[in-house]
């Protein structure tokens, strides 16, 4: 904040000045009455000046002159200090004017270096959206391009991005191949986003009529417009064209030489192994001979292969798994060997049953799979952190801007510059919903996936635990119905503690006051309130609409973000998620499922 304007100090003390001049005028005449208060007195004029002998006529001319000099003294003495407080009102008009320009001064000071701050630190975040190093456009809702960066100018053959800038249609600049695919996405997206690709493969249209291959990926920020960041893959296409065929022929050449076919008689357990065999499991060529299914087991641990074979003979089923083995004896750092093994199955006549099969080594395959999802976590993760540090700086932007608009208003400027600082505070929340989306996105994506076995009725009482401050603000209770019944799950353990602190945070901060939670054998596990409920029409889309930028509900009387990350979690235990309600203020219910392998009795 500027320092205010000093003023000088013969000016800020002549007030002051002017008083002390007005006291001792006050205390001179003051003196003056008392000293002379006699003389008015004819015995005392007599007795001081002698004038027994004068006569009655002079004495009295005397005393008239002498009262009328007094009454003059008197009134000069009144003159004075109503000059002096007319010069002191004066001075202190004079004062306070310049008091109230040297605060607008100050002011506009303020507004001066606040729209400086402002000023760099759009040029700061535009330069990130230039130089992000990949495209990046922004669509409204009717499909115009708003706002891209000069890579994406480059990208269509534009010398300028003032050639694109609401002046291009999305639609424009999708090939003719991808156009109704591209537009289901973004309709899908706009509806139910959790349904829709968080990116795609498409071919852009550049202005010289060729294309490129990119990869688009979209968010939709608060107030719909999309956000989409494009990368150029023109030239991995080509290459993987060029060499597709010869990649063909290679994994062909390699899949044959990675077959071990094998033979089980359940019998005798004999095993009868190919040499590919051998080989993949680096078997010892002296248990070739005399191998059974009990010396694999035991000798070469090939306890997964063992099992899927044995079941599938008992249950006659044919089978396609992926197994694992470990491989003590490989001189590599990763011991571990991915097999991907088929069964089909023969039954004799004479009651001997024998089961046939091969396994295939995709150890190569299963390791680039591992990268490409330990790459993609890594990705979604730095998108999550980054985020996060991006919206500190912006939540510093936002409060600079308002105070800047609200001193601005105050201050008298212009129109157009109160415009261009409303300008300022729009683009800046804009900016921030932007990054919250990006936040909550990425942050949603962020599973842990530990899974392991546990109490659930521990686990809701964790939950309940941990919304005690909430439930006791709305006076509110939370009640397990037949906890002996509620089954154990095998699941992520802190997501799901994730998944019912959502369910009672949203039953008690829409009206629940009586909430009940336990487990239904034909719909799942369930949490029920008392609350404001929604309507049956709402219901279907409650689990995919987003809040309103003031944390409100969309209307369905719902906070919809909490239930969006509930249906992602239950997304991920291959579940099922759904709300029945009887109407507007009659409660909610929401049963969720897992898959049936994670419920254990």
């Amino acid at each position: 904040m500027p320092e205010k304007i000093k003023k000088r100090p013969l000016l800020k003390n002549y007030f002051l000045y002017l008083s002390v001049f007005t006291i001792e005028i006050i205390i001179v005449v003051l003196y003056f009455t008392i000293k002379n208060r006699d003389i008015l007195i004819n015995s005392a004029l007599i007795e001081k000046y002698n004038l027994s002998h004068t006569y009655p006529e002079e004495f009295d001319a005397l005393m008239e002159a002498y009262r009328t000099t007094i009454s003059h003294y008197y009134l000069m003495a009144a003159i004075i200090i109503l000059s002096v407080l007319f010069m002191a009102a004066a001075i202190h008009i004079l004062m306070k004017k310049r008091s109230a320009a040297s605060e607008k001064i100050d002011r506009l000071r303020v507004v001066a270096e606040n729209s400086d701050v402002i000023k760099k630190s759009e040029q700061k975040y535009r330069s990130l959206f230039e130089n992000n190093g990949n495209a990046i456009i922004v669509v409204a809702t009717d499909e115009i391009i708003t706002d891209c960066n000069r890579k994406f100018a480059e990208l269509l053959g534009y010398n300028d991005i003032s050639q694109i800038v609401n002046r291009i249609n999305w639609k424009e600049v999708v090939h003719a191949d991808d156009i109704q695919r591209v537009q289901g996405y973004d309709s899908l997206r706009r509806i139910s986003p959790e349904k829709a690709p968080e990116e795609y493969t498409m071919k852009l249209l550049r202005k010289d009529g060729g294309f490129k291959h990119v990869i688009v990926s979209v968010i939709v920020t608060h107030d719909t417009e999309q956000l989409a960041s494009i990368v150029d893959i023109t030239e991995l296409v080509k290459k993987d064209a060029a060499l597709k065929e010869h990649e063909n022929l290679l994994q062909q050449a390699n899949e044959i030489a990675s077959l071990g076919s094998w033979s089980y008689f359940a019998e005798t357990k004999k095993l009868v192994i190919s040499d590919e065999f051998v080989k993949l499991v680096n078997i010892s060529y002296e248990d070739i001979s005399d191998m059974t299914i009990d010396i694999l087991r035991e000798k070469y641990m090939f306890v997964q292969f063992c099992d899927a074979v044995e079941n599938a003979l008992e249950s006659g089923n044919s089978v396609d798994t992926e197994i694992t083995y470990l491989n003590e004896k490989s001189d590599k750092s990763d011991k571990t060997v991915y097999f991907r093994l088929i069964t089909g199955q023969d039954k004799f006549s004479k009651g001997k049953n024998q089961i046939t099969g091969i396994i295939q080594d995709i150890s190569n395959r299963k390791k680039i799979e591992n990268e490409i999802r330990r790459a993609n976590r890594d990705l979604k993760n730095l998108l999550y952190v980054a985020t996060h540090d991006m919206q500190i700086p912006m939540v510093s932007i936002g409060g600079f801007a308002k105070i800047l608009q609200r001193k601005s208003a105050e201050s008298g400027l212009d129109k157009d510059t109160l415009d261009n600082i409303g300008r300022i505070v729009e683009n800046v929340r804009k900016m921030n919903n932007i990054l919250n989306n990006i936040f909550h996105v990425s942050g949603v994506k962020s599973f842990k996936q530990n899974f392991d076995t546990f109490d659930t009725v521990s686990i809701i009482d964790r939950a309940i635990e941990q919304v005690s401050s909430l439930k006791e603000k709305h006076s509110a209770s939370i009640e397990i119905v037949n906890s002996p019944k509620i089954p154990n799950v095998h699941a992520d353990r802190e997501n799901f503690i994730l998944l019912f602190r959502h369910l009672f945070s949203n039953a008690l901060n829409h009206g629940g006051k009586n909430i009940r939670t336990g487990y239904n054998p034909e719909k799942g596990f369930y949490v029920q309130d008392d609350g404001t409920g929604m309507k049956k029409e709402d219901i279907e889309r409650v689990f995919f609409r987003k809040d309103t930028e003031d944390g409100s509900s969309d209307g369905s009387g719902k906070n919809t973000l909490g239930l969006a990350f509930c249906r992602k979690i239950i997304d991920e235990h291959n579940g099922e998620i759904f709300a029945e309600s009887e109407g507007v203020n009659k409660g909610l219910t929401v049963y969720f499922t897992l898959s049936k392998e994670l419920i254990r009795d």
